[in-house]
């Protein structure tokens, strides 16, 4: 975790508050391994670094507050994330996310036509009914794994490959966002309609070539 924060805060730090020298921290990051969790543009398992540099712009005390994460450790700032150092080199990570689902609220369609029970637009009205909230679409955990090795070649030449797993356990339950809960709550035959599920499971391994 101490080795991660430091990655972290040496490339805010560096990178970005000196661009000069950013260079130097891509072999730090390189070294250290710390892109084995994260890139400079793209969350992988931990935070991107441009928006760990757009967190902190402007904080008077960012040095002294990440040098202090470093110390003293750190958890829960970007969410729940882990890393392992495993034999031969091996580091493992897991990024697990919650979501809760978007609150919404039941409706109750008023038939003008009782022999029909699912008129036109024009057979009935609808109206909300009961507190906003009664009704939500379902949480939502997504767990994101990674397995990445570095190699050393002849100088400063570095081989990275990464394995990556997104939605580990394929979770498929409605994608909410926002305030649309992507599940339909309207009374009819759309009820429960899903309108957009999570990103199923999907593998992915790269391979990077740093001289």
């Amino acid at each position: 975790m101490k080795k991660k924060l430091f990655c972290l805060a040496a490339t805010t730090a560096v990178a970005w508050s000196v661009p000069a020298l950013a260079q130097d921290a891509q072999s730090l990051l390189r070294d250290k391994g710390c892109l084995a969790c994260h890139s400079v543009d793209n969350k992988v398992v931990g935070p991107a670094y441009k928006d760990v540099a757009k967190k902190y712009r402007g904080r008077k005390d960012a040095e002294a507050y990440l040098a202090g994460k470093i110390r003293e450790g750190s958890n829960g700032v970007w969410g729940q994330n882990g890393g392992y150092e495993l034999p031969y080199g091996i580091t493992a990570a897991v990024d697990f996310s919650a979501y809760s689902g978007v609150p919404s609220q039941q409706t109750y369609l008023f038939l003008s036509n009782t022999t029909n029970p699912f008129p036109s637009s024009t057979g009935g009205v609808t109206l909300r009914v009961g507190p906003y909230g009664a009704v939500a679409a379902p949480p939502r955990y997504m767990t994101n794994a990674r397995a990445s090795k570095t190699l050393k070649l002849r100088g400063t030449q570095r081989l990275r490959i990464d394995v990556d797993a997104f939605n580990l356990f394929n979770t498929n339950v409605p994608w909410s966002s926002g305030a649309d809960p992507s599940i339909s709550f309207l009374e009819g035959p759309t009820y429960g309609l899903i309108s957009r599920v999570a990103t199923p499971r999907v593998g992915r391994a790269g391979v990077t070539f740093a001289f």
